[in-house]
């Protein structure tokens, strides 16, 4: 693991902290599953 800071937009930083609570998950698993998400796309078939 690899621990760095980020600066966001505050709406932003707000979005995934109500997906966090609505999820009951951490703002950490919301961030790296997004990123996950966004950098492995589905395949196109």
């Amino acid at each position: 693991m690899v621990r760095t800071s980020l600066t966001l937009p505050e709406d932003l930083w707000k979005a995934c902290q109500h997906r966090a609570i609505e999820t009951r998950s951490s703002l950490r698993a919301i961030i790296i599953e997004a990123l996950t998400a966004y950098l492995n796309p589905p395949s196109k078939r």
